[in-house]
Order: C-alpha cells, then structure tokens, then sequence
C-alpha cells in the first residue's frame, strides 16, 4: 500500500458531539496498516481493533480523530506527545511504564515463517538463534520481545512489509510475524500463501490502546470506563466473535475477564 495512502488523516465521527474531558485537546489515535486488525478498505479504516476504537469514541463522545502511519514513527510520537493513543500495542515488560493502558482489544499468535521450500526444523525458540538472520522490525513488540529473549541475530526492517520479499529472496531465514497478518501482507507484496509456511509457533500475545503519559488521566479513565461497560453488556465479545476465531475469542474473553475482575459479562450464544 503507498505511504500517501497510510499516512491519511481520518476525522472519524464528524456529526459526533465533540467534548472534550477538562478543556484538554482532542485525542488522535495512531496506528499502522496491518490487517486484519487495522487497516483501510474502500478509503474507510476498518479491522477488529477499528471497530472497538470507533465504539470506544462513540461511547466517551469525545473529540479524536485517527491516522495511518508506519508504526516507527508512530510509536516515536506516542512516547513523546501529549494526547496520543497507539494501537494495536503489544503490552510487554520493556514498556509497561512507558504507557497507560486499556484492553486487550485483540489477540494474535506470533510465529515464525520461513520459505516454503525451506529445510529448517525448530524444536524451540532457542534453535532460533541459530539461524543467519530473522526478519523483524523497529520498534516492534516481536522485535523487543526477541531481543529480551537474548537473539543477537534481528535483521531489522523500517516497515514489516519488506520482510516477505526479503525471505523469498534468501536475505533472511526466518520472519516473525502475526500469523494473520502476516499472509495478508505477504499477499499484498505479491506473495502467494503457500511460498510460506509457519515453522514455530512463538506465543500468543494481547493487543491494547496505549495512551501516551502526557494524556491527561481523566481522558484514560473514559477510556478504560466505556471498555468495562463493553466487556460487561457483551459488545467486546461480539466484536472478537466477528473477526476472531472461536479458540482465540474464547482466550482473549477469558483474560479480558481476569484483568477486569469483578464485573459480570454477559455470555453470547
């Protein structure tokens, strides 16, 4: 997809009443392109981790508005800007102080692909550090999560769509990445799905909103309020029941549930 494309401001909501918590300026929410979570079709940003965004503002009835950029830059601005909510955010340990934080709104199994044709057997994350090199990219939560596992061999790319031409062309051995996502922009880079294959599930991670530390808190609190009443009356678990599959919808209900104790969420059948 062309950056000028990515890099589109979308004012979401134009008719929504647009207040604002203690006068403080209206919220921008950043992500990248990167189905199915969050990307743009029809010239309309949509994917799991829209859809809740968008409830979320609606139901705060706050000023926000949305921008594609390359996650780098993104995250850059998220560290240092008042006001600002990044998604979809992997929560790790590295950045937990870094950001407030409201979810899980989605959940992805991250794993390695390699080629195709390719002899390489993992029996671990271990045999991973191996191999030449492996496919990441800055600032990525996959990128900081191997670093912390102690692999020196990262390949690092400014943007995770170079990795699949980078594989098939043999610079890089292996590539993590979401397991979805990661065949949609292989498809988009013009790579059939069966050029790859996963050859290690790595672990299954949650996504979140995280909001930068110059937020003013009150806005947070909305935040976090209208994700509890979501989870409560049963919209987070229709939104994950639409775009997940049940395995997955099932694990992310269960830890939404235990991070948020104490509130009673209704079932959907």
């Amino acid at each position: 997809m062309p950056l000028a494309r990515l890099m589109i401001v979308l004012l979401l909501f134009p008719t929504l009443s647009l207040s604002t918590v203690g006068g403080a300026s209206a919220l921008e929410f950043l992500t990248e392109d990167s189905p199915p979570l969050n990307y743009i079709e029809d010239g309309k940003p949509t994917g799991l981790s829209v859809a809740i965004v968008q409830e979320l503002i609606l139901r705060t009835g706050m000023q926000a508005r949305m921008q594609f950029l390359p996650w780098a830059r993104a995250y850059r601005r998220a560290l240092i800007e008042p006001s600002i909510a990044l998604f979809s955010t992997t929560r790790t340990a590295s950045r937990e102080s870094l950001f407030y934080w409201v979810g899980p709104i989605a959940i992805k199994r991250w794993v390695f692909f390699a080629r195709a044709d390719s002899l390489l057997h993992l029996e671990s994350l271990e045999d991973a550090k191996k191999v030449r090199r492996i496919g990441a990219y800055v600032d990525s939560g996959k990128t900081t999560f191997l670093q912390e596992q102690g692999f020196t061999n990262l390949d690092i790319a400014p943007a995770a769509n170079l990795n699949p031409r980078k594989l098939i062309a043999g610079r890089i051995d292996l590539w993590i990445k979401g397991e979805l996502e990661g065949l949609v922009i292989a498809r988009a880079e013009g790579i059939a799905p069966e050029k790859l294959k996963v050859v290690y599930p790595i672990k299954s991670g949650y996504l979140y909103l995280a909001f930068s530390k110059r937020t003013p808190k009150p806005m947070v609190a909305a935040f976090t309020r209208a994700y509890r009443a979501m989870l409560s009356d049963g919209s987070l678990i229709k939104h994950w029941k639409t775009w997940l599959p049940d395995s997955n919808m099932q694990t992310i209900t269960t830890e939404a549930t235990r991070q948020h104790s104490g509130l009673t969420v209704k079932a959907l059948h």
